[in-house]
């Protein structure tokens, strides 16, 4: 069950970087930073860019967890008296 644990910080990091994405882009086509009226554009494709990627790890993840229990679930168990943690 541990190989669930990055999907949280993952999914609440990618989340978090296209909510800044979609602020910065704002905030820098009101500010015009740097004298460039595209600094807002760019900043908001970056980190779009990367939030998706955040999120498409997240998604392997959840395939890679997702296989680890299955494939624990479904072995044939040989009669030891281990706990369920001790499988994966």
């Amino acid at each position: 069950m541990s190989a669930f644990l990055p999907l949280g910080p993952l999914g609440q990091g990618a989340f978090a970087i296209m909510q800044i994405s979609k602020v910065g882009r704002q905030v820098f086509s009101e500010r015009a930073f740097a004298h460039s009226g595209t600094a807002g554009d760019v900043l908001f494709v970056v980190l779009i860019a990367i939030g998706l990627t955040m999120w498409g790890l997240g998604c392997w993840w959840f395939a890679h967890g997702a296989s680890t229990v299955s494939r624990t679930l479904c072995q044939r168990w040989h009669g030891v008296a281990t706990g369920y943690e001790e499988c994966l």
